[in-house]
């Protein structure tokens, strides 16, 4: 019986290992490795085509985002700063999303304006100030062309510190 209830919990043990293979990006989402990135820590930029943003609430009033079907591209400019080994909950993660309709040529947006394409920073850290947040300070200049978005933009978030403060980019779309 000593057997049976040893083989049981070894065979419940093994048959929870989760899955280990790599997920594809799909043809709706291109991801690059950014060009500007501040120091010790790793930035990239997503593309994703024929979606939209929206900023929502949970049942406690705190935001999060979704990245739902639609007509537009979705561009996120991530940065990422690993915790130093043996820190626990020292990661660090700052985002920034923002959607265009795919036939714009090109945006000169400043303060409020930058609304208009639902601009949107994200901090994610072990400390008290993290989650989403609308950038509404700042400024974006956009050019659309030959399936690249070139974008330049400096913004402040007045809630929160932030790493990330100015980016210029060229992301591909494909």
């Amino acid at each position: 019986m000593r057997y049976f209830y040893f083989f049981l919990g070894f065979f419940l043990i093994v048959s929870c290992k989760t899955k280990t293979e790599a997920v594809r990006a799909s043809d709706d989402i291109m991801k690059t490795t950014a060009a500007t990135c501040p120091e010790k820590g790793d930035c990239h930029i997503q593309v994703y085509k024929k979606k939209e943003l929206h900023l929502a609430q949970d049942e406690f009033g705190i935001p999060y985002l979704e990245i739902r079907e639609g007509k537009n591209y979705v561009v996120e400019y991530s940065f990422t700063r690993m915790a130093p080994a043996g820190v626990a909950d020292g990661n660090y993660r700052e985002t920034l999303h923002f959607e265009i309709p795919e036939s714009t040529a090109s945006l000169n947006l400043k303060d409020g304006d930058l609304q208009d394409v639902n601009l949107i920073y994200g901090r994610f850290c072990f400390c008290p100030d993290s989650g989403y947040f609308q950038v509404k300070n700042g400024e974006l200049s956009l050019k659309n062309s030959n399936r690249t978005i070139d974008f330049s933009l400096r913004f402040k978030i007045p809630e929160v510190r932030q790493v990330v403060s100015h980016i210029e980019e060229k992301a591909v779309i494909e």
